[in-house]
């Protein structure tokens, strides 16, 4: 008896660990298809170990020309009303008109990093830049209804700059 009550308990485990499988689980690869409208926007900026700078948008801050989309094809679709920052947020009008910027990225997601790419969209009218090649995210949360994406940098130095981008999905 005593040699078989280690059998019995090894060979729940394994039946138990073969019962794990993951069939039918989004990778954040599909999970992510879709438009996003952003309705919250955190951006922080310190020199140190404190936060020297917290802004915080909410969702009156935003318009409908403030989403990103994500295509089946790797394609993405970043459109912003304004400029956000920590000092607020700054649009330009055009003949009484909110200007919006819209920029064609590819994306691809490697673990929770997401990396857009430019393809093609604003580009400065003086000097014709047209900004990074690519940008990171950190994918903190994606679900049928919310997405959170989180990006850090160093700009201008010593300033540590990080924004926390909230959506919710809408296609």
């Amino acid at each position: 008896m005593k040699r078989i009550y280690p059998i019995v308990i090894i060979g729940s485990f394994i039946a138990f660990l073969g019962s794990c499988k993951k069939d039918g689980v989004k990778t954040p690869d599909t999970g992510i298809v879709g438009k996003w409208q952003e309705t919250k926007l955190d951006i922080r900026q310190s020199s140190g170990m404190a936060i020297d700078n917290d802004t915080v948008f909410n969702k009156i801050s935003f318009t409908d020309a403030d989403y990103i989309q994500f295509n089946r094809d790797k394609s993405a679709t970043v459109s912003v009303s304004g400029n956000y920052n920590v000092s607020g947020k700054s649009v330009v009008l055009e003949g009484g008109t909110l200007v919006t910027t819209v920029t064609q990225y590819t994306y691809s997601i490697a673990d929770s990093t997401l990396t857009l790419t430019f393809k093609s969209g604003f580009q400065h009218p003086t000097n014709g830049t047209t900004g990074p090649e690519s940008q990171t995210a950190i994918i903190k949360q994606t679900d049928a209804m919310h997405l959170i994406l989180h990006t850090y940098s160093i700009s201008p130095a010593p300033f540590i700059h990080q924004e926390t981008a909230y959506y919710t999905r809408v296609e």
